[in-house]
């Protein structure tokens, strides 16, 4: 009887544990998915984006680009998105 309390308190204490922990996580997350429509921001830097921009260092450069608008949801983090015909990027991404 003495071992079953024991054993309750301490599910008790990893369920509260994990809970904490989700909230600590999750409050510094951002949102997983987008709808179409939406506009976002993305990353030039790790797209590889600035090798093309002679004469600039790379922390010179702007650290987000955009807003690009998402005209379809192809998977749940993948999105095609409205850029402009110069853009030298496909224009699926995975955000």
């Amino acid at each position: 009887e003495q071992f079953e309390t024991y054993r309750r308190r301490a599910k008790e204490a990893l369920l509260l544990g994990q809970v904490q922990q989700s909230k600590h996580y999750d409050k510094g997350r951002l949102r997983d998915e987008f709808e179409v429509g939406e506009k976002v921001l993305i990353n030039p830097h790790n797209l590889n984006l600035l090798r093309s921009r002679e004469g600039k260092g790379k922390k010179l450069l702007m650290k987000l680009d955009g807003p690009f608008e998402i005209t379809k949801k192809l998977g749940p983090t993948t999105y095609r998105l409205r850029m402009p015909a110069s853009y030298p990027i496909h224009p699926v991404l995975n955000i």
